[in-house]
């Protein structure tokens, strides 16, 4: 199971990020893998779609070996939870760019990766999103953090 999004960021980067409503993950869509997230869910008294793999249709293509795109949370004999990494979340972020949404975990990502300059970020996200560049007014809202937080503002 590969988790990513808020859940991601909550379990491994900040835990006073506000709540996520659902996980956002990857995992087999077997009969038997349903089964038990279904069960678990009436269970917990969690609702339907409590963890979802629709991300699995956003996120890039792992072909570049040199990136690293998960690490490991929890492992149980064959069971291996992996969350994605903070620059993996970060380049996501910055790839759907859902305005207000997703703006605090767009800051604290890149202060979390240490990246303090625009050309940092946009390597960074080419990394992940190599056939992609970073959209202008995502670019621009960056470019307003850093400057934010240049200036001691945040």
């Amino acid at each position: 199971i590969k988790i990513v999004g808020g859940a991601a960021i909550a379990l491994l980067y900040y835990a006073d990020r506000n709540t996520t409503s659902d996980i956002d993950a990857l995992y087999p869509a077997d009969d038997r893998v349903v089964e038990i997230i279904y069960q678990m869910g009436l269970e917990e008294g969690l609702s339907n779609g409590w963890i979802n793999n629709q991300v699995e249709f956003t996120l890039p293509f792992e072909g570049n070996a040199s990136v690293n795109y998960w690490q490991e949370y929890f492992k149980d004999g064959s069971i291996i939870v992996q969350i994605a990494t903070a620059e993996f979340l970060l380049a996501q972020k910055l790839n759907a760019d859902r305005g207000l949404r997703d703006r605090t975990d767009t800051e604290k990502l890149i202060q979390i990766c240490e990246l303090t300059m625009i050309k940092e970020i946009e390597d960074s996200y080419e990394r992940y999103f190599p056939d992609l560049i970073l959209k202008a007014e995502t670019r621009e809202v960056v470019e307003r953090m850093l400057e934010n937080k240049e200036n001691g503002r945040q």
